[in-house]
């Protein structure tokens, strides 16, 4: 009888051997840099040298792609999440070689500065990930944070509860909202804020949006009786709303924003909240229920089975072990499409169909990581899941 180690190593297999040649572009979440991350961490876990042709033909796809397609800067599909993509492998030493990717620093600080002037801060999409990026490359200067934090303030709502940002949510009508999720809103600039005090501690307009992002955030809480503790949204005419249960949005990113925060302001009992959120959300286990209909890392399966282990690692609570194996099992009855390799399919929401996916974010490739990283648990020591803000 095949054993589960064996089981989920052959998904990982499968997987590999399913993706294309060439992907749609050359991103981080959505293209070939994900997939370069991706052989280079299997090739770290076998101790094999197979996959070095493969390394090699993506990387030599990606410069060519340089040369001749036009490259947007964001961190979800673009140029930023390559040049964070190549900086992690050079710093784990899974790749070596000179750092290229320097004489970049200028043109991504041109590119974070102009969209956030125009009040674009969209971690996957905006200014906030190429921000991310040049601080992981040590090439954010004081002066160019400053710019983006005065953006940042200009652009804010700022009442009695603390500050936060509108976040656009139909670009056909132009409504907006006050978006508190991880991957669009305000728990992932309470995460990029703590880093950015991290490096500039003694930075006081860090400090002071910092802190009201997270008390707007603490004021959003449900009433009590509500399966999750904080909704997707804001919205002043109802007095509360249940999340889903996801990376991208919901209690479990506002969890890792609360660690994060802690941290950077010296405040325990944010930690201890974030501690209460994980062991709520544990008592979540209903698919359908919490909206999961997939294995993706975004949206689906893996990505909650990851952020239970990132923190039961952190804590040694058995309940967020329990919690991460249970969704793992998960993970595997999703591979259940006999069309296609590995058996997933990822689910498009616009289009309302299951259709192949291979991208990090959505995708295959983020499954095959989250399984790499369940057979082999300190993979996350490597920090690759900080591409996805978690810390």
């Amino acid at each position: 009888m095949i054993d589960q180690t064996d089981l989920i190593l052959n998904k990982i297999i499968e997987i590999e051997n399913a993706l294309p040649e060439r992907m749609s572009d050359i991103g981080l979440h959505t293209g070939e840099s994900g997939k370069v991350l991706f052989y280079c961490y299997l090739s770290h876990y076998l101790k094999s040298n197979a996959y070095d042709s493969k390394i090699e033909h993506t990387i030599e796809n990606i410069f060519e792609r340089l040369d001749t397609d036009t490259i947007n800067p964001t961190f979800c599909r673009g140029l930023s999440g390559l040049v964070w993509t190549m900086n992690h492998l050079r710093k784990t030493g899974m790749l070596e070689f000179d750092d290229v990717f320097a004489d970049l620093h200028d043109t991504l600080k041109k590119s974070a500065l102009g969209l956030s002037a125009a009040g674009e801060f969209d971690f996957l999409h905006g200014a906030d990930g190429i921000i991310y990026t040049l601080m992981d490359n040590n090439a954010l200067d004081e002066k160019s944070a400053n710019a983006w934090l005065n953006s940042l303030y200009d652009f804010a709502i700022r009442d009695s509860r603390g500050c936060v940002w509108e976040t656009l949510t139909d670009a056909s009508t132009g409504s907006k909202s006050l978006n508190l999720s991880l991957s669009h809103g305000i728990s992932g600039k309470i995460i990029l804020l703590s880093e950015v005090l991290k490096r500039f501690p003694e930075n006081e307009l860090t400090y002071e949006l910092l802190d009201g992002a997270v008390n707007f955030l603490l004021s959003c809480r449900n009433p009590a009786g509500f399966r999750s503790w904080f909704p997707s949204v804001k919205q002043t005419d109802q007095p509360g709303e249940i999340s889903r249960l996801a990376w991208c949005y919901g209690d479990l990113g506002n969890a890792i924003c609360l660690w994060r925060a802690s941290e950077s302001l010296q405040r325990t009992d944010l930690k201890q909240l974030a501690i209460e959120l994980l062991l709520n959300a544990t008592k979540r286990r209903n698919p359908d229920q919490e909206k999961i209909i997939d294995a993706a890392f975004c949206h689906g399966a893996s990505g909650v089975s990851h952020i239970f282990r990132h923190f039961y690692q952190k804590t040694g609570m058995p309940e967020l072990e329990q919690a991460s194996n249970y969704w793992m099992q998960k993970t595997l009855d999703f591979s259940s499409h006999k069309d296609v390799a590995a058996g997933y399919k990822s689910f498009d929401t616009r289009a309302e169909i299951f259709k192949k996916e291979d991208s990090f974010l959505e995708g295959n490739i983020g499954i095959a990581m989250v399984m790499l990283n369940h057979l082999q648990p300190f993979m996350s020591e490597n920090h690759w899941n900080e591409c996805f803000l978690i810390h």
